[in-house]
């Protein structure tokens, strides 16, 4: 039985669990809540990949392949891209198997039957739509549907 992870980067990203094909759990990146920024909680984030690893078979992670947009701010982009490199560290070291996968590839797949061209948009209405049981937050829409592609890709 195969188990896939589908993880959307960045403090407010999150990560989702599959297994056989059936959702199991969406949580979001673990963060160390400091007085006046925030920062990624790799210890917590080490530890919940392990419980899951420990699941059935070992997993294959889908990662949101993820850049700095023009305009972002420097000490943004610095922030979000250690995140993401602490993602796929943390990833590597544990010796897990993982693809980058950029948003326009799934949401391309798990979007195709909807109108209109806001992704964001058309994510809330597929969440909606296809998935009304899943209570989860809308922040962690894109990691529940990364993990949802990824179990549509065979591995």
């Amino acid at each position: 039985m195969s188990t896939i992870i589908g993880i959307d980067p960045g403090k407010t990203g999150g990560l989702s669990l599959w297994v056989g094909g059936v959702y199991e759990t969406t949580k979001p990146i673990p963060i160390i809540k400091g007085k006046s920024k925030s920062e990624y909680d790799i210890r917590n984030f080490v530890d919940l990949l392990t419980d899951w690893d420990s699941f059935m078979s070992p997993p294959f992670v889908y990662v949101e392949k993820v850049h700095a947009m023009p305009k972002q701010g420097v000490s943004s982009c610095f922030t979000f891209g250690e995140g993401y490199g602490i993602i796929k560290g943390v990833l590597s070291a544990m010796g897990l198997n993982y693809e980058l996968v950029t948003p326009q590839r799934w949401t391309k797949t798990v979007c195709m039957d909807l109108p209109g061209t806001d992704n964001k948009q058309r994510v809330k209405v597929l969440m909606s739509q296809k998935f009304p049981q899943v209570k989860i937050p809308q922040y962690l829409y894109d990691a529940f549907l990364i993990g949802y592609w990824g179990t549509l890709q065979g591995r």
